[in-house]
């Protein structure tokens, strides 16, 4: 896990909306499925406890580990991130070493995604969807390129260094490169394209970046955490068509998300945000 994952036990969070279909043939005591939200527990590291929970927005009840209640067995060693994509929900295992796929309607399990390289983990961190694929950065400085039909992976595209968070903004995949296991932190974002995928070059930001964003008008959004000392965090906005830092504030901004012409964050671990833009 890279050093901006301050805390051992995160909640994930996205809005899962669907409609629960009929069946013939309906298994016991399985949870309903209507409209709710998925939940992703990370757990314990080494515990081996993720827990995939299902909250019901008409029962206002949680079905806590309801992956495992669905299948019998757990998801394994600290989920780092999910993504629903397609009508399947992937979730990230980032000390097991792969990405669990499910059914995104009801969470049975599909496959699982091996992310062992001769035995050794790479380390799995963050996943964001485009087209065909789905896209898992991980902390030996690659992106994995997945095809959503038959769960194989394309290539790894070569990065920086420990990449963690992404996002889709035209035809490239942003990717910010935090540096979290080198002797310094990195500094960038990687553009890659999404025909060629390759890396067609990076963008200067500032230290640590971590969480990304995208606006409707060609912007880009970074929180940078600094180097937990003498350099303060930052919040930075990018123009995607020089790709060149248009404002940075100081601001210790956790994850960011942009929705509805605003930029919503949660406070860094250095206090609250207050973002304008």
């Amino acid at each position: 896990m890279n050093k901006n994952k301050l805390s051992l036990m995160t909640i994930a969070l996205i809005s899962f909306i669907f409609s629960c279909k009929k069946n013939d043939t309906p298994t016991p005591n399985t949870p309903k499925v209507t409209t709710g939200l998925y939940i992703l527990d990370q757990g314990l590291y080494g515990a081996n406890n993720t827990m995939l929970t299902y909250y019901d927005f008409a029962s206002v009840m949680p079905t806590t580990d309801y992956f495992k209640n669905i299948n019998g067995f757990g998801l394994g060693d600290t989920g780092s991130d999910f993504i629903i994509y397609g009508g399947k929900v992937y979730i990230v295992m980032n000390v097991s070493g792969y990405v669990a796929v499910a059914n995104a309607f009801n969470a049975k399990f599909i496959d699982t995604i091996d992310f062992k390289n001769a035995g050794v983990n790479r380390g799995p961190e963050n996943i964001a969807g485009a087209g065909s694929n789905v896209f898992v950065s991980s902390s030996d400085g690659t992106v994995a390129v997945i095809d959503t039909a038959t769960f194989a992976i394309q290539k790894f595209i070569t990065v920086g260094s420990n990449p963690a968070q992404m996002i889709v903004s035209g035809n490239n995949l942003y990717v910010s490169n935090t540096g979290g296991f080198s002797a310094t932190f990195d500094s960038t974002v990687s553009i890659i394209d999404l025909t060629s995928l390759t890396e067609t070059g990076k963008i200067t930001v500032g230290t640590n970046p971590g969480s990304i964003a995208a606006d409707n008008s060609g912007n880009l959004y970074v929180a940078c955490t600094g180097d937990y000392g003498s350099i303060a965090p930052s919040l930075v906005k990018v123009s995607l068509s020089t790709n060149k830092v248009i404002v940075s504030v100081d601001s210790a901004a956790g994850t960011i998300r942009y929705y509805n012409n605003g930029l919503f964050t949660t406070g860094g671990y250095l206090g609250s945000a207050n973002v304008g833009y």
